[in-house]
């Protein structure tokens, strides 16, 4: 399990697809795009809140959020700060829509 953690640190991003384990490069322009989605939420963190199931940053009149389909956030614009920073310094580990097609 730790050389999974190990390779993950390096850059790579773990999946399932069926049961099958399949490793992926992050490239550059993804880290990039996380983090200037990340500025945008810092410069307006009372639009945002973060979902209290999955961590994610989502637009504050979502009523569900869209990973996780959870319904509980904390809207607090230091917390939304914080999980921005924390996600935009770091690769996508979640399981987004896109993964089930």
């Amino acid at each position: 399990m730790a050389r999974v953690w190990a390779r993950a640190e390096r850059g790579l991003r773990l999946k399932s697809r069926a049961g099958v384990v399949i490793y992926s490069a992050v490239t550059e322009s993804e880290l990039e795009e996380r983090a200037k989605r990340a500025t945008e939420i810092l410069k307006a963190p009372t639009e945002y809140k973060v979902c209290e199931g999955c961590e994610s940053i989502v637009r504050r009149k979502a009523v569900f959020c869209p990973n996780c389909h959870g319904y509980r956030f904390d809207g607090d614009p230091a917390r939304v700060i914080e999980q921005a920073r924390v996600l935009g310094a770091r690769p996508a580990n979640s399981i987004s829509q896109q993964d089930y097609s």
